[in-house]
């Protein structure tokens, strides 16, 4: 009778650990579902972030890379009109040295948007 007292009580505090580890783990597991719900959330926030981000870069991509062509087919154009009107004489010579001073800042210019390009790629990949 003993034993068998002795063994309902070690039975009867098994199981109040048992239910004790089980109201333990489901504290446990609410507040990881918890965090679990909170860091989606952060990450959605994170991820609307980063898009708005591409997008802005897009757009100053398209920008620059728009400048870029107007200034690469302004200057084929006026290169395209010097070169025909060269053999009229002096006065023309004088245009050609000031068309080569404006070409000079164009391509200057155009390596420093062709960087701004290279900047603006790597930072939206």
């Amino acid at each position: 009778a003993n034993l068998e007292a002795a063994l309902a009580e070690n039975r009867a505090e098994m199981e109040r650990r048992i239910s004790k580890v089980e109201s333990e783990k489901q504290a446990c597991e609410a507040l990881l579902q918890e965090r679990i719900i909170t860091l989606q959330s952060e990450n959605e926030i994170e991820r609307a972030k980063i898009s708005q981000i591409k997008e802005h870069y897009k757009s100053e991509l398209a920008a620059v890379e728009e400048k870029y062509s107007e200034l690469e087919t302004t200057s084929e154009r006026e290169i395209a009109a010097l070169s025909e009107r060269l053999n009229d004489g002096e006065q023309l010579n004088l245009e050609l040295e000031a068309f080569k001073s404006r070409c000079r800042s164009a391509e200057e210019e155009v390596f420093s948007l062709k960087a701004q390009i290279e900047v603006l790629n790597e930072e939206i990949m």
